[in-house]
């Protein structure tokens, strides 16, 4: 019987990464990434949570639980949690041995490519921004050269002191006065 794989593909590409695969007999049925992604929980319909390495797609654990359908991990501690398809749930402070505990204390994790479609050097990757979203200098502003208000695309002839911009053309009789609210009614 062949093993039920899980598969990470590119999200900007579509191209197939690395997999996780060899280790569930049966459908998988829950997968979650731990909150820093060095670690990846899976369970299966072969009535295992397979616990995973990231960097190395290597099985490091593996428990006996029947019906996994949603599994989630504590934020900043070593507490998991899960749902059985019976309605169960499960929270299980220190899931992980020891060893795996220090996992959760690296700091984020790169996800599990072969390579990265966003550091190539061609001419269509996207450049690494430092210090967040500035313009080099000399850059042209991003609106630069555009009409930036009505008067602007309409041009000065059409800002005649008579133009209301509201007209009465249903005859419902606006008034020249603002209201309580700031509006004309």
């Amino acid at each position: 019987m062949a093993t039920r794989d899980v598969q990470v593909v590119s999200r900007d590409d579509g191209e197939k990464q690395r997999a996780f695969s060899g280790g569930h007999m049966g459908d998988i049925t829950t997968l979650a990434w731990s909150p820093n992604g060095a670690l990846l929980a899976t369970s299966a319909s072969d009535r295992k949570i397979l616990l995973w390495e990231t960097k190395t797609q290597k099985i490091v654990a593996r428990y006996d639980f029947t019906g996994v359908i949603n599994f989630a991990w504590h934020p900043h501690e070593n507490i998991c949690s899960f749902v059985t398809s019976e309605g169960e749930l499960f929270i299980y402070p220190n899931f992980l041995s020891s060893e795996n505990a220090q996992q959760l204390q690296k700091p984020l994790q790169p996800a599990p490519f072969i390579h990265d479609p966003l550091s190539e050097t061609s001419g269509n990757a996207r450049k690494t921004l430092t210090n967040g979203l500035k313009r080099p200098p000399n850059a042209p502003a991003r609106r630069e050269g555009t009409p930036d208000s009505l008067d602007d695309i309409l041009g000065p002839e059409s800002a005649g002191e008579e133009d209301d911009f509201v007209e009465d053309d249903d005859g419902a009789g606006y008034l020249d006065e603002v209201n309580g609210y700031g509006k004309r009614s």
